[in-house]
Formats: C-alpha cells, sequence, structure tokens
C-alpha cells in the first residue's frame, strides 16, 4: 500500500483586512498624537460650523471658561462673549465666513471672553478656517492674557505715576505761588484715583491746628467752612491725628461705620484715604481723598499720594522760606530806615514816630504801641510815642507812675522780652480799665 506524501502547509497571504489595517494605522497614530496634542495644548481650541455652533473643543476651553464639553458642543459661540458684544460678534463672524482666512480677531482690540460665572477674561484669538466632509470650519486659537494685561496695566500706572510726578516737580519749581501749587497738587491726587472730593490741610504755625487750605468736590458749602481740625483732639484718635503720628498712609474702606471725618461723613463719602504733607521728617499737613461709592484700595496709588505728598511738603517749605526771607529783608530795610533817620536828625520825637511806623508791616493783627523812656534823674519810666493809641488818654493814665512797678518795670529789671496774655486780667497790670476801653488784651514788651 502506497503512502501518500503529507503536502506542506501552503503559506499564508495577508488578507485584503490586513493590507488596509498597515495602511490606516500610521494615520489613526498621527490622529491620536494630533489629538493628544490639542488636549494638552495650553490655549483653547474651539472649532465652529458655518453657523457658528461649536463642533469642537479641547479641555483648556473648559478650564479657561468653566463650561463641560457636554454644555458646549453643539452651541453657539456667542455664549462665551460677553452680552454687550453678542451682536457685533454675531456680524464679524458672519462677514468672516464670506470670506474666510487666517488671521488674527480683532487686531488691536480689547477682546473679552465671558466665563460661566459671568467674569470677563481678555483674551488673544487666530482664527484659521478649514473643512470637514466638505463643510466650512473655522477653528479658533484662544489664549487667556490676564497676567500679560496686569502687567501691561501695571507698567501703564508706573507710567502715570512718573509723569504726573514729573508734572507737579516742574510746578513746585517754577511756581512761587503756594496756593496755586497746592490746587494743582489736590487736581492730580483727585485724578489719579478719580476719587470724589478731596481737601489739603496745613497745620499753622503753633502746630496745634490743621487748617483747609485747598478742596474741591464738596457739595455743601457748610461744609466747607467746618473742615478745620483740631490737630490736638486728632491725636488722640481721630484719623488725622494717626497720620500725622505715623507719618504713614490711613486708608477708610467703611467710613460711615469708622469714627471721625465728619464732614466727608456729611458728603455721602464710603471710602477714603489720608495721606501726611511731609518734609525733611516733618510733617506739615494732610491730604485726604474720599471716593462715595465703595472701592478697593490700590497700594500703587499711596505710593503715588505719599509722593505728592511730598512734593507738597516741598513747595510747602519753599513758600514759607522765601516769606521768611523777604521778611527778613524787610526787617533790614527797616533797619537802614531807622539808621538813616537816626543819623540824619536830631529830633527824638521824629525818630520815635518812624520807628512805631515801621513797626506796623510786621504785626498781622491789630495792636498799639507804645515807647517809654527811662528818665535817670528821676528813674521814672517816662511815655515818650505811642501808634494807635488816643495819645492824651494814653499820657493822662500813666500821669502817676509808680517806681518798679507795671509790665513795663519787668522788662527794665529782667532786660528779656515779657508777654502777658491776658492784660485785663494779670496782677502786674496797671489801669486795667484803659486797657479794657482800648481793646488791649494781650502784651509783649521788649
Amino acid at each position: 500500500m502506497k503512502q501518500r506524501k503529507r503536502k506542506k502547509p501552503r503559506k499564508t497571504r495577508p488578507t485584503l483586512a490586513r493590507k488596509v489595517t498597515r495602511l490606516i494605522q500610521p494615520a489613526k497614530n498621527a490622529d491620536t498624537r494630533f489629538r493628544e496634542l490639542v488636549e494638552t495644548a495650553p490655549d483653547a481650541i474651539i472649532s465652529v460650523d458655518r453657523e457658528g455652533r461649536m463642533v469642537f473643543v479641547n479641555s483648556q476651553t473648559e478650564r479657561m471658561f468653566g463650561y463641560g464639553r457636554d454644555e458646549l458642543l453643539g452651541k453657539p459661540v456667542e455664549m462665551l462673549v460677553p452680552e454687550r458684544f453678542r451682536h457685533l460678534h454675531d456680524r464679524h463672524r458672519a462677514d468672516y465666513v464670506s470670506q474666510p482666512h487666517v488671521r488674527p480677531m480683532g487686531a488691536g482690540l480689547d477682546i473679552r471672553g465671558r466665563h460661566k460665572d459671568g467674569s470677563e477674561i481678555p483674551l488673544d484669538i487666530g482664527l484659521s478656517p478649514g473643512a470637514t466632509d466638505g463643510d466650512l470650519v473655522v477653528t479658533a486659537i484662544i489664549r487667556d492674557i490676564s497676567e500679560r494685561k496686569r502687567a501691561e496695566e501695571t507698567l501703564q500706572a508706573r507710567y502715570e505715576e512718573l509723569y504726573a510726578l514729573h508734572e507737579i516737580g516742574q510746578t513746585v519749581l517754577t511756581s512761587a505761588d503756594l496756593k496755586s501749587t497746592t490746587e494743582a497738587i489736590l487736581d492730580k491726587a483727585l485724578s489719579i484715583g478719580s476719587f470724589d472730593i478731596g481737601v489739603i490741610r496745613l497745620l499753622d504755625p503753633s502746630g496745634r491746628r490743621l487748617k483747609p487750605v485747598a478742596s474741591r468736590g464738596y457739595r455743601n458749602p457748610e461744609n466747607i467752612r467746618d473742615i478745620s481740625t483740631d490737630a490736638e483732639d486728632a491725636a488722640a484718635g481721630a484719623l488725622q491725628g494717626k497720620v500725622l503720628t505715623s507719618k504713614g498712609p490711613t486708608v477708610v474702606e467703611n467710613l460711615p461705620a469708622s469714627p471721625g471725618m465728619r464732614t466727608f461723613k456729611k458728603e455721602g463719602v464710603q471710602w477714603a484715604i489720608v495721606v501726611p504733607i511731609g518734609a525733611e521728617e516733618k510733617v506739615l499737613g494732610t491730604i485726604q481723598l474720599g471716593s462715595r461709592t465703595p472701592r478697593k484700595f490700590q497700594p500703587h496709588e499711596a505710593r503715588l499720594l505719599e509722593a505728592l505728598g511730598n512734593q507738597l511738603g516741598i513747595a510747602v517749605q519753599k513758600a514759607r522760606l522765601f516769606e521768611e526771607t523777604k521778611r527778613n529783608l524787610e526787617r533790614i530795610q527797616v533797619l537802614r530806615e531807622i539808621d538813616r533817620a537816626i543819623t540824619s536828625t536830631l529830633d527824638l520825637d521824629a525818630i520815635l514816630s518812624l520807628l512805631l511806623e515801621k513797626i506796623d508791616p510786621f504785626l498781622r493783627y491789630p495792636f498799639a504801641s507804645t515807647v517809654m523812656l527811662l528818665n535817670r534823674e528821676t528813674h521814672q519810666l517816662e511815655p515818650a510815642a505811642c501808634r494807635h493809641l488816643d495819645e492824651t488818654d494814653w499820657r493822662r493814665h500813666l500821669s502817676d507812675p509808680v517806681h518798679g512797678h507795671g509790665n513795663q518795670w519787668l522788662v527794665l529789671a529782667t532786660k528779656a522780652p515779657f508777654k502777658v496774655l491776658n492784660v485785663q486780667t494779670h496782677q502786674q497790670t496797671r489801669h486795667p480799665g484803659f486797657m479794657i476801653r482800648h481793646g488791649l488784651v494781650s502784651f509783649l514788651g521788649v
């Protein structure tokens, strides 16, 4: 019996399916990698059809706008546009569809998107047209530029600070008028934060009272007349005193519930800031600004206002130095005139009359002046000259001098200036009736 030879197994040929698989697998892999890139992209990617419905969104779109993917797909893209811009966006989208091409969206414009919570996001958007199954699809690459905007705003704020300080610096350097300089600084301070109301106060020469020198934005004239503040009372705890002692700015974000600042409360102010006016480690006054609507504190505003306060401090010192120099020159001129009078005449009455006349410009309040000379033979102080007094009445009330008694004798005995705040009640005052009759209250003898 013949044994049949076993046939060798026939080599299997690739099936059509395997061939197709080998052909499309690279495309599938490329598509997978592309989708991974799109899903992990740092920018939001949205594709919309011709009618503006979203047909694709990536993960960053969900994170950026706060919506889930199922809330976006099939919905109009205008839901991601702030409501006030939607009608414009719809029109611009229609224009783009009629002539699609690669371009940035809204070049040069401030483009904003709308988050699910209603907040707005500054955006940069690039547009690119394409086709799916023959239908137009527009893909938008969207980048959140909030950080860049904040950096730009910070840079712009710094520029505005420098420009404002430059402007005020020029005013301080070129203007000799403290009033106009003060008003210019107050106007600049109000514009920095769009404040509604402001006042600048300077300490008086005694350092005990803050007196208003410029104000803006007061609705009630009565409140303007009521904005002097006693610095001593303020130091006990009110806002002005806090600024005077701390030498730094103070912010009140809920003024109606805070102590002090009575006139600002009458004016309906909700938010206030007070900064010192300083020069050479001294506080010369305050700049007080307010807003009638609640607002958030901006640190850069406080820095700029402090700088303005320092500029004003320089202006105040400059004005005071100018006034002091002017007074010194006037004193020198007066002394020269008196010296010429003394050397040109032997008439004592004329010399004393000129002396009292030249005293007038140096005293800024109603006063009377007298000269009494010591008679070396009788050792009595005798009346020699007076100004702004009834001379007959003055000489009559001095007609019975008492040796060693009276304020004038204290000056002579001590050889030093002597002052009395109220001569009408002072024990050393002789003839208080004369003082009362002529309205004389205080005394200064030299």
